[in-house]
């Protein structure tokens, strides 16, 4: 309104121009000689290391490895702190990706096609690990939900480490229990990988036979992986479980009444998670008491 008109900068060799202090929408002739900025855009004029934000990595890195050498976690640190704006895709399921991402700020999430969940992940999550882990594409796409800062471990340099470190041989198997915890509903939201990572390694695989039949445990949470059962109340009301279904963990639920029983209607594989390993976040005991009211105090 005040400082000129677009025009006069149809002919400007400057590498970007940014339209600003406009009280409408641009118009095709203005959007065409230069950018707009929705409030709170961020964009690097000169690219900087931050040491706190490096700290912060380290602190992450160090939770998430915890047997590895601190030298190592500090090479890793190398890498390049990147700067996403809100809805900017980080990478794109089925397509090639060469980099893992550490979340260091902001939110984003994870959508998977075919998937039953959107999951969001918070600093501290690790991101597109498992295309550098198998060589492959992309399992997810990944897209920020707030301004979001990454720092970016180029692939082999992150297979290196994970060598070096000892974990590799290990450390695909507790990815693929990770993803899949990620996927159920109970874990789809605010879990950072981090604790993710502390699940996968404290879980115990176990397998039910088809016929068989168990009471819900107080001191475990049980997660169907693959198979079917059936979750009976004394007072007939039967639900179907199925692969990322849960039960169990009722000292935090609630007791369910005597007689509940659930009845394994095939061969099932089950992880099996200590209660210690999840009374202490809010969200997960707040869906966990959710879906024991659903289940047994129906009117």
């Amino acid at each position: 309104m005040i400082h000129g008109s677009a025009a006069d900068f149809a002919q400007d060799a400057s590498g970007k121009l940014i339209l600003a202090h406009i009280a409408r929408p641009l118009v095709d002739g203005e959007r065409a000689i230069g950018s707009g900025a929705p409030f709170g855009t961020v964009d690097v004029l000169i690219e900087g290391a931050s040491e706190p934000l490096r700290r912060r990595a380290f602190g992450y890195l160090r939770d998430y490895f915890p047997s590895v050498p601190v030298h190592l976690i500090r090479h890793l640190l190398n890498g390049r702190i990147q700067v996403l704006n809100p809805q900017a895709l980080l990478y794109r399921q089925g397509q090639p990706e060469k980099a893992v991402y550490l979340l260091l700020s902001g939110v984003v999430e994870t959508i998977r096609s075919g998937s039953r969940t959107v999951s969001r992940l918070s600093a501290g999550s690790m991101l597109g690990e498992s295309a550098a882990l198998t060589g492959g594409n992309a399992i997810e796409s990944c897209r920020a939900v707030s301004f979001v800062q990454v720092i970016r471990f180029q692939a082999d340099v992150f297979l290196d480490f994970l060598s070096r470190g000892g974990l590799h041989p290990g450390i695909l198997a507790s990815r693929e229990r990770m993803d899949f915890l990620r996927e159920t509903w109970l874990f789809s939201q605010s879990v950072s990988c981090v604790t993710l990572s502390q699940m996968a390694r404290a879980v115990n695989a176990d397998v039910f036979a088809g016929g068989n039949a168990i009471a819900p445990p107080e001191d475990e949470l049980l997660v169907i992986r693959r198979g079917r059962a059936s979750h009976c109340t004394a007072a007939g009301h039967e639900e179907m479980l199925h692969g990322g279904d849960h039960f169990g963990a009722t000292a935090i639920a609630g007791t369910p009444p005597k007689g509940t029983m659930v009845h394994f209607l095939e061969q099932t594989e089950v992880l099996r998670l200590p209660l210690g390993a999840i009374e202490e976040l809010p969200i997960i005991r707040w869906k966990l008491i959710e879906t024991h009211r659903r289940r047994h105090l129906r009117t």
